[in-house]
C-alpha cells in the first residue's frame, strides 16, 4: 500500500494507485522472506537554499515599540497608591476615580501592545488585511480618558483637564502610530478578489501550523525537522503568491489539495503513532513526505517559469514595437 493511499485523506494528492516508496517495498519484501523488517532510515534532507542574512536593524523598531508598550503598564502604578490612600481615609469617591483612571490606562496599555503585534504581522506580509479592530487608536483614547479622569480628580478645571487629555492622546499616537487601515496587495487585485487571496493564504498557513503541530506530538525530533522543512518549502510557495496574488489561479491545486492532504496525513499519522508506534508506518509516512516535497518543488518552479515566460513575451513585444518605430 502506498504512503499516499495509506495516509491520504479525501484531499490527498493522487488517486491512491501510485507506487510504493522504496522503504515500504523493502519492508514488505522482508516480511515475505520471513526476515525482520529493516530499520527505516530517514532520508537526508536537502540543503536549504542560502538566503541573505537579515539586517542588523531588522525588527528593532518593533522591539522598541513593544518595550515602550510594556512600560505603559508601569507608569499608572501611582494611581493605585492614590486609590489605596483614599480607601484608608474612607474616601469612596476618590477610590472610584483613582481606580477608574488606573483601569483605563491599563486597558490602554493592553490595547497598545496587541495593536503593535497586529501591525507588525500586517507589515511582515506582502498581502494582508488590516486588523479588524483599531487597537492602537482605542489605546490612545483610553490613555486620554485615564489622564483626563486623574487630572480632573486632582483639582484641575475642565479646560486644563481637556488639554491634558488631548496632549496624552496625541503623544500616544506620536509614539506608537495608528493602526493599518487598508488591505494591501498588488495593482489590479482589489475588493473581493484581494479578500479571496488573503483568505486562502491565511487558511494555507493555518494548515501548515496544524501539520507541524500534529507531528510535534510524536516526540520524534528527526521527523519534526523533516516536516518543518516541508512546511518551509510550502511557505516559499505562499510567499511567491503573496508577492503576486494573481498566481493564486495557478496554485489552486496546491492550496486546496496538497496542503489539505499534507495536514490530513500528519494528523492521522500522529494519532496512529500515539496509539502504537510502528517503524513500517513511519517509513510509509516518510515516503509520503518525499512525494510531497517533489510536488511542492514543482509548484514553486512552475510559478517561476510562468513569470519568466511572461517576461520573455513582454520583451519580444517591446522589441517589435521598437522595430516598428524604427528605433
Amino acid at each position: 500500500m502506498s504512503a499516499g493511499r495509506r495516509w491520504g485523506g479525501a484531499h490527498s494528492p493522487g488517486d491512491g494507485r501510485g507506487e510504493e516508496g522504496p522503504a515500504a517495498r523493502a519492508a514488505r519484501a522482508a516480511r515475505v522472506a520471513g526476515a525482520p523488517p529493516p530499520s527505516p532510515q530517514l532520508p537526508r534532507p536537502k540543503p536549504a537554499s542560502r538566503k541573505p542574512a537579515p539586517s542588523q536593524w531588522s525588527g528593532r523598531a518593533v522591539r522598541s515599540r513593544s518595550l515602550r508598550a510594556t512600560l505603559l503598564f508601569l507608569w499608572p502604578t501611582f494611581l493605585l497608591f492614590g486609590a489605596f490612600a483614599a480607601m484608608l481615609e474612607g474616601d469612596a469617591l476618590g477610590l472610584v476615580w483613582m481606580g477608574g483612571a488606573w483601569v483605563a490606562l491599563i486597558l490602554a496599555a493592553g490595547l497598545t501592545r496587541t495593536g503593535i503585534e497586529a501591525a507588525a504581522a500586517y507589515e511582515a506580509r506582502a498581502v494582508a488585511k488590516p486588523p479588524a479592530f483599531p487597537r492602537k487608536l482605542f489605546g490612545a483614547a483610553f490613555t486620554a480618558l485615564g489622564v483626563g479622569v486623574a487630572t480632573w480628580f486632582g483639582g484641575l478645571d475642565m479646560v486644563r483637564t481637556v488639554v491634558f487629555a488631548a496632549v496624552a492622546g496625541g503623544l500616544h499616537v506620536a509614539a506608537f502610530g495608528i493602526d493599518p487601515m487598508k488591505a494591501k496587495g498588488v495593482d489590479g487585485l482589489e475588493g473581493a478578489a484581494l479578500d479571496e487571496a488573503i483568505t486562502k493564504i491565511e487558511t494555507a498557513r493555518a494548515l501548515l501550523g496544524e501539520m507541524t503541530g500534529a507531528i510535534a506530538r510524536t516526540a520524534d525530533r528527526a521527523l519534526q525537522d523533516r516536516v518543518a522543512a516541508l512546511a518551509a518549502s510550502a511557505q516559499e510557495v505562499l510567499a511567491r503568491i503573496e508577492r503576486d496574488p494573481r498566481d493564486l489561479r495557478r496554485a489552486r491545486r496546491f492550496l486546496s489539495v496538497y496542503l489539505v492532504g499534507a495536514r490530513d496525513a500528519a494528523v492521522k499519522f500522529a494519532r496512529a503513532w500515539e496509539e502504537s508506534p510502528d517503524p513500517l508506518m513511519r517509513a510509509d509516512y516518510v515516503a509520503l513526505l518525499d512525494d510531497l516535497e517533489g510536488h511542492f518543488a514543482r509548484h514553486r518552479e512552475e510559478l517561476l517559469l510562468d513569470d519568466r515566460t511572461a517576461l520573455d513575451v513582454e520583451i519580444e513585444v517591446l522589441r517589435d514595437r521598437l522595430k516598428m518605430e524604427g528605433v
